[in-house]
């Protein structure tokens, strides 16, 4: 019945991928500009979140977490198909004018994030020489969505505190 599919190549697998990677990343920018630095923060929030279980799991900084580095090609792949597993997951969750909608939502984007970082890592380490570059490439760009949004929400952290918040004491 699925015979097509065990005739795929591999290239057209990564090629797939990448086509996949590259639409994620263009969605995710447009839905954060068009509903504001909040949800950006709030995305931002989120993907500390699972960057820290990702590297307490896999053993590995939080931003090795973040940039999909430090994991040999085995964790690569186990840790894609966790993040996988948790979009699904978190997807079950979506629900309007739930509670735990938006919680849920930004959960789903930092793990897609995730997801198709380690794929493209993955796919840069392990695909045909000639699809590498394009794979680091992609892998590079989603980085550097990621490295963006952390940091909007610290410096919401920061300016919540100079506002005259309280201070916890180290």
């Amino acid at each position: 019945m699925c015979k097509w599919w065990s005739d795929r190549r591999v290239c057209n697998v990564v090629e797939d991928d990448l086509a996949r990677a590259k639409s994620a990343l263009i969605s995710i920018r447009v839905r954060l500009d068009k509903q504001g630095k909040g949800k950006a923060r709030a995305c931002g929030d989120a993907l500390i979140h699972v960057a820290r279980m990702l590297s307490d799991g896999f053993n590995i900084s939080v931003s090795d977490a973040l940039s999909g580095r430090g994991l040999r090609t085995e964790d690569l792949d186990a840790a894609h198909h966790d993040l996988q597993r948790s979009v699904q997951r978190c997807r079950t969750f979506l629900i309007e004018n739930s509670p735990c909608y938006e919680m849920a939502d930004d959960l789903v984007s930092a793990c897609s994030l995730l997801e198709h970082i380690y794929r493209m890592r993955l796919h840069s380490v392990m695909a045909d020489p000639k699809l590498r570059p394009a794979c680091e490439e992609a892998a590079q760009n989603l980085v550097l969505l990621v490295g963006t949004l952390p940091r909007l929400g610290a410096k919401q952290n920061q300016s919540s505190r100079r506002r005259g918040a309280p201070r916890m004491a180290a």
